[in-house]
């Protein structure tokens, strides 16, 4: 009898062969930006907020990529600085999100990017839903670390020495240091941060009461159907890196009760985690 190969359907792609594709893309906002310089810092923005993070900007140099490259990212690159501000940023303008069908390596390629230009540290801006009554619609949080619920990790596959080793230590996934001082100026500039425990769910529903209540058993405050893979390849990659963001949604389960805060009522809310962000990577 004949032998056959069998080859599995992966649910997501192995990092293997996206090396080249990073440093092709790195090229290319190298060739575009001018003053480009090693050490600059990053801040990723979530797709709903970039419209709303745009206002906050300026002197933004966009990056053009070919629209026949074998590849694709998630989000966007710019290059400027926030409003009123001295320090010169690389901005990723949006964010992948697993169940809208793109893969790992989409979602998490503009973090292998800034590792490629050099990027000193990162903060994302990110969007939550809360599972606790305690913490209302309009809350600003620093998240401390987050529980996988949907069993994905980017790091899926053969792993790719030149970025980091098999197995990373996740116990600093969320940089302590950059939690703690972030957390520290939020007190002294009188912007109150709730230090956040989330769940990373992969959507396109962030649950249903009975997920909440089991994300309460956990200790979680919130869910959300992103920013998970971003952190864990920032750790691969050896990238300290941290995330700000915003309570826009809640699921109560004990009553029963959800409501929605819509994007364009978050502008106050951007403002003050901007002014955050700008005056720590300002120290």
């Amino acid at each position: 009898m004949t032998k056959k190969q069998v080859t599995f359907f992966l649910p997501y792609p192995v990092v293997q062969g996206v090396y080249t594709d990073v440093e092709e893309a790195t090229q290319i906002i190298k060739n575009q930006i001018k003053n480009h310089k090693e050490g600059t810092q990053a801040i990723v923005v979530d797709s709903e907020f970039v419209d709303l993070f745009l206002e906050h900007t300026e002197q933004v140099t966009h990056v053009n990529f070919p629209e026949d490259a074998k590849w694709a990212m998630a989000g966007k690159f710019a290059h400027g600085k926030l409003k009123g501000g001295k320090t010169d940023y690389y901005f990723v303008l949006g964010t992948g999100h697993l169940h809208t069908g793109a893969t790992s390596s989409h979602v998490t390629m503009s973090i292998r990017v800034l590792k490629h230009l050099g990027a000193s540290q990162i903060v994302q801006l990110s969007t939550f839903c809360s599972v606790h009554s305690s913490l209302p619609l309009g809350e600003l949080v620093i998240p401390r670390d987050h529980v996988s619920l949907c069993g994905r990790n980017p790091l899926f596959g053969v792993n790719e020495d030149r970025w980091g080793v098999r197995f990373p230590d996740m116990g600093d996934a969320y940089s302590t240091k950059m939690v703690s001082d972030i957390t520290t100026l939020s007190r002294e500039i009188q912007i109150p941060l709730h230090s956040l425990l989330f769940g990373h769910v992969i959507g396109p529903v962030t649950g249903s009461f009975a997920n909440a209540n089991l994300a309460q058993s956990l200790s979680i405050q919130a869910l959300s159907t992103g920013l998970a893979p971003e952190c864990i390849v920032a750790r691969h990659c050896s990238i300290p890196f941290a995330s700000l963001g915003v309570v826009t949604s809640s699921l109560y389960p004990q009553e029963k009760k959800r409501e929605t805060l819509a994007i364009t009522e978050c502008h106050n809310h951007l403002s003050h985690l901007l002014k955050l962000v700008d005056h720590y990577f300002s120290q």
